[in-house]
């Protein structure tokens, strides 16, 4: 069974990590929650995946550069997302670090002043402190793309998760169409 993050815990997850670890730590995990990218291709996104100018895009673009399979895909933003993107972005404005804000920059960085892109292994830990945070030490990114692809799958067909995810094979996005005990009950009680 592929282990999820409730609604509670995703609420708890967001509201620690927003007060004990920062502006940057809560928006990769926002990220993580609200477009179910990769660990690498959040590793790899730079400011213009994200922003034109100083505005939020309404999609994410995942390039074909880092996306696994090499396959460009789109994943629409969240209004609630693109504001928290918004902040974010005028977070790094304030901190003077204008050269962070060029469009080829990494979105996400080792320090505020740097240029220098987060590693897969650094965003890792950053979901593991994350997870202590709310009592779940083992949490891991894949929890975060898991939880994602299974919120999904309750209000949009498979074929659209598949998209989103960036699976080339409808049978890698089958294995988060495990029902729950609520969906069980559900369909009970159409009969």
């Amino acid at each position: 069974m592929i282990r999820v993050l409730t609604a509670q815990q995703q609420e708890s997850l967001l509201a620690c990590v927003q007060e004990e670890l920062g502006i940057r730590n809560a928006m990769i995990i926002r990220v993580f929650l609200f477009t179910g990218v990769r660990v690498s291709e959040l590793c790899g996104l730079v400011m213009d995946d994200i922003y034109l100018g100083s505005e939020v895009k309404r999609y994410l673009g995942v390039r074909s550069s880092i996306a696994k399979g090499g396959a460009f895909r789109e994943i629409p933003l969240s209004e609630k997302l693109r504001v928290d993107l918004k902040a974010y972005r005028q977070d790094k404005t304030y901190s003077g670090n204008t050269i962070g804000l060029d469009p080829g920059k990494p979105l996400f960085t080792q320090v505020k002043s740097s240029d220098i892109k987060l590693t897969p292994r650094q965003v890792q830990r950053i979901v593991k402190m994350a997870g202590q945070c709310i009592g779940m030490p083992d949490l891991h990114p894949h929890v975060l793309r898991h939880t994602f692809a299974t919120a999904l799958m309750h209000i949009a067909s498979m074929r659209t998760v598949q998209a989103l995810l960036g699976h080339t094979s409808l049978q890698s996005t089958q294995i988060y169409t495990h029902p729950t005990s609520d969906d069980l009950v559900k369909a009970v009680d159409k009969l």
